[in-house]
Order: C-alpha cells, then structure tokens, then sequence
C-alpha cells in the first residue's frame, strides 16, 4: 500500500458532538488523547477510492492493531453528529458479526 500523503485526525471526546464535517476541517488536527480503556475503534476514511479503501481495511486487519470498525465519509454523513455516526457503524457492525456467527452455527447444524 502507498500513500502520499495521509492525514489522520483524531477524534477527541469534545469532536463528538460536532459534525463529521467539522471533524474533517478541523485545524490543526488534535493531539491524540488515549481513549478509556475498552473504547471501541472507529476508522472514517475519506478522499479514497473504493479500492484504496479495501486496501487501507485489508492492511490494518493484517497489521495485528486492535478490531476497528469503518466508515467512509460520503455527503450523505457530513452533517451527521459524530458520535451518532459512530454509534450506527458500530451497531451495523455488530449486527452483521451476529448473523456471520448465526449462519456459521447453522452450516454446523
């Protein structure tokens, strides 16, 4: 995977009420704070293409850092507030683990 240029933003505890769009803009980016212990991850890709995304997804999963759960940052989402963005990815996510694990002890069966 290459890159020119990456930006990571942070997300902090004071971000998450505001916009994905104003999370996006913000400068300069936030230093990273530790989140609490437990804190599930989340990852907003934006600028990317679709085959930019998968590698960005496929070489994190393979880099062994904690599960993570993603989203992309699409028009749609900018005006959302951030951590009900957060919350809905997250909730999709362990939704769709749920039927993975479902159909998985069907196929046993």
């Amino acid at each position: 995977m290459e890159a020119d240029m990456i930006k990571v933003i942070p997300c902090t505890e004071s971000m998450l009420t505001g916009t994905l769009q104003q999370a996006l803009e913000v400068e300069p980016a936030p230093a990273y704070e530790q989140p609490p212990l437990g804190t599930r991850r989340a990852l907003v890709l934006s600028g990317m293409y679709q085959s930019e995304v998968i590698d960005v997804v496929s070489s994190y999963r393979a880099s062994g850092l904690p599960p993570a759960v993603f989203a992309a940052a699409v028009p749609n989402n900018y005006g959302r507030v951030v951590r009900e963005l957060l919350e809905e990815v997250q909730a999709d996510d362990a939704a769709m683990r749920r039927l993975a694990a479902q159909r998985a002890a069907e196929k046993q069966s």
